[in-house]
């Protein structure tokens, strides 16, 4: 948990953020360039400026400071940082961005986890970073004295085709853990051209599904849906419909398809996706069923609890009066679950044990 001053977010200098990445299909003019190619790590992005204030750390999005933070790698990231007093040798106008590695999708070895890998190192000129080459920036770690930083050194350099990166990407391991990497992340400097392409078993797109629900909405997506909430937007508890509306934001900017909030709360609740990644941050996809089941109902249980109060229910009875529990618990669930399935018999157990019927 981190909680720091809100007034500090105003003192400090703009937050500049790492730029978002395109897909190599979205945007080919990189190919046959010189560039560097990397690992693609399914890590939390983060980074690292030293201000007038002292280091800060900061998200994809802001500064990690104003409000409290329940997310599971805010406090080793933060810890990290204040313990690594050579982050003050930075210059203020540089910017050290990186993947801090939490378990999320893939099984990392756990010697590799809950470190901050190098990304780019940026200087900022006119509210906008100006990227070192990889090199460069290595260079400028070492002079400055900068420790305690994972580099993982480039796949490759040179100049590829489609199909040699293709090939790449299929046959290379990944460093991390002893299986295939997510996917390769291409970088031009001169130009400041990046691109990636992922893997297909952990590519959002799941291109190899057969239906458009498939496609889109998967375990990988809801699970990065879920932790933006928690770590973005300061939501230490997600609802249900929280998350499937982060999902169809998601979607949304993507692909241009805007999906129906009811097809996207189907498919969640169906296949289970949220309330197992509720469960468990192990970021293991495949837990025994029984398990999954048990994670599932609890965290429904949790839902209703949460939704169901005493003083909804004795205002939905006043509105209906005299009625028979199974209506009143229509009634409610109703306005619990304006968007979703409900089960009228899941919300009557529960006004028993409040003992409001």
């Amino acid at each position: 948990m981190i909680e720091q001053n809100n007034n500090v977010a105003s003192a400090l200098p703009l937050f500049i953020e790492y730029p978002e990445i395109p897909f190599l299909d979205e945007d080919k003019g990189i190919l046959n360039k010189e560039v560097y190619i990397f690992e693609k790590i399914d890590g939390a992005q983060s980074q690292v400026r030293n201000t007038l204030l002292g280091v800060y750390g900061g998200s994809r999005s802001s500064y990690l400071t104003g409000r409290k933070y329940d997310a599971s790698w805010f406090g080793k990231f933060n810890s990290w940082m204040r313990k690594n007093k050579s982050l003050t040798n930075l210059p203020q106008n540089i910017i050290v961005f990186g993947e801090w590695l939490d378990p999320t999708t893939i099984e990392y070895k756990p010697q590799n986890l809950h470190k901050f890998y190098f990304l780019d190192l940026a200087a900022i000129d006119s509210g906008k970073p100006v990227f070192y080459d990889f090199k460069e920036a290595l260079d400028y770690l070492q002079k400055w004295g900068i420790e305690n930083i994972e580099i993982l050194g480039p796949i490759k350099r040179g100049r590829f085709s489609s199909p040699e990166i293709e090939e790449l990407r299929a046959n290379t391991k990944s460093q991390l853990y002893d299986g295939k990497l997510e996917g390769l992340v291409l970088k031009n400097y001169p130009t400041l051209t990046f691109a990636k392409t992922l893997n297909p078993e952990y590519s959002d797109l799941r291109e190899q599904e057969k239906t458009l629900e498939d496609k889109y909405i998967n375990a990988p997506r809801v699970k990065k849906a879920v932790r933006r909430l928690r770590d973005e937007r300061g939501v230490a508890h997600p609802g249900f419909s929280d998350v499937v509306e982060e999902v169809q934001k998601d979607v949304v900017k993507e692909s241009g398809i805007r999906f129906d909030y009811r097809a996207i709360a189907a498919v969640v609740r169906i296949r289970r996706y949220y309330p197992y990644q509720t469960a468990s941050d192990s970021g293991k996809i495949n837990l025994p069923d029984a398990k999954r089941e048990s994670s599932w109902l609890k965290a429904r249980q949790e839902t209703i609890l949460t939704r169901v109060t005493r003083r909804l229910v004795k205002t939905t009875q006043k509105e209906l009066g005299d009625c028979n529990p199974q209506k009143l618990a229509l009634e409610v669930g109703k306005k619990v679950f304006p968007n979703e399935d409900f089960d009228t018999e899941e919300i009557i157990s529960i006004m028993r044990r409040l003992k409001l019927i």
